[in-house]
């Protein structure tokens, strides 16, 4: 068996390579990203307009309850704000973050339960640094963020970290459900392999990515493991449309794996 990782900041324009990070102590500071591999700089690569993805919002249809800065569809269930109290919302907002964070960088470091969703705003006008939507699965995760944010054990040099509850709540998910932000495929070589699944992916909707992590490798047989920035609109629509629409789909199994960032309540340690 072969593992290996290829770090990726997400297929939007984004940086090839993170800054060096030194790590301080007791920070939850992630390992220097290593660059994107070579697939991910070739020309092959579809442009971004013309991938299928939710269409724009138009300012005049603005929900009351939905964030003025979103940009998909907004009037679905899980876009607009949840009918609970404050107490119950499970959705983060950091400002403060490094202006060249990637999602591989930001999802190493919420080590603290499942996520649901992220979303990475980069610096503009307004502000220098980068900010970013959390979402967990549940309230008691979302607290560890917040409590790590708080005592200072969430940070990188040079940015101070700053941790608000999304105004767009978000009520806690089904616990017995599956379904996270990452999926393995396993196939044929020839079928798994990260520039045939990711210009498919491409082909069919826009998606932010973690990593891709090679679980096991053979000479007719390969297993990846597609670590995705959400659950909501990346990895389910990967996971059916793999499953569905992709033209070899009878050679590949397609499944759910667990989020990494899922950990054992109070132990800071992943479950497996």
């Amino acid at each position: 068996m072969q593992t290996q990782t290829n770090n990726m900041q997400g297929f939007a324009g984004d940086d090839i390579q993170a800054p060096a990070m030194q790590q301080p102590a007791g920070a939850l500071m992630p390992p220097q990203s290593a660059p994107r591999p070579v697939f991910a700089q070739l020309a092959v690569w579809p442009d971004p307009s013309t991938v299928a993805r939710p269409p724009e919002m138009l300012q005049d249809h603005l929900s009351a309850t939905t964030s003025k800065g979103y940009k998909g569809v907004w009037n679905l269930d899980r876009n607009v704000s949840a009918d609970v109290p404050n107490s119950q919302n499970c959705s983060t907002y950091l400002t403060g973050l490094p202006p060249t964070l990637g999602y591989y960088d930001l999802l190493r470091c919420l080590r603290f339960g499942k996520v649901v969703q992220t979303h990475i705003s980069p610096p503009g006008a307004s502000h220098r640094n980068s900010a970013a939507k959390v979402v967990f699965s549940n309230r008691t995760d979302a607290e560890r963020l917040q409590a790590a944010v708080r005592d200072g054990t969430f940070s990188w040099p040079g940015s101070r970290v700053n941790f608000m509850w999304n105004r767009v709540k978000v009520a806690a998910q089904d616990a017995s459900e599956p379904c996270s932000r990452a999926i393995r495929v396993t196939g044929p070589p020839q079928y798994v392999n990260e520039l045939d699944l990711c210009a498919f992916m491409w082909s069919q909707f826009y998606f932010d990515l973690e990593e891709i992590v090679t679980i096991e490798h053979e000479s007719n047989e390969t297993t990846l493991e597609i670590r995705f920035g959400s659950l909501w609109f990346q990895s389910e629509n990967a996971f059916h449309n793999l499953r569905s629409t992709h033209a070899q789909r009878q050679y590949l199994s397609v499944e759910w794996a667990r989020d990494p960032c899922d950990i054992d309540n109070g132990t800071g340690t992943e479950s497996h």
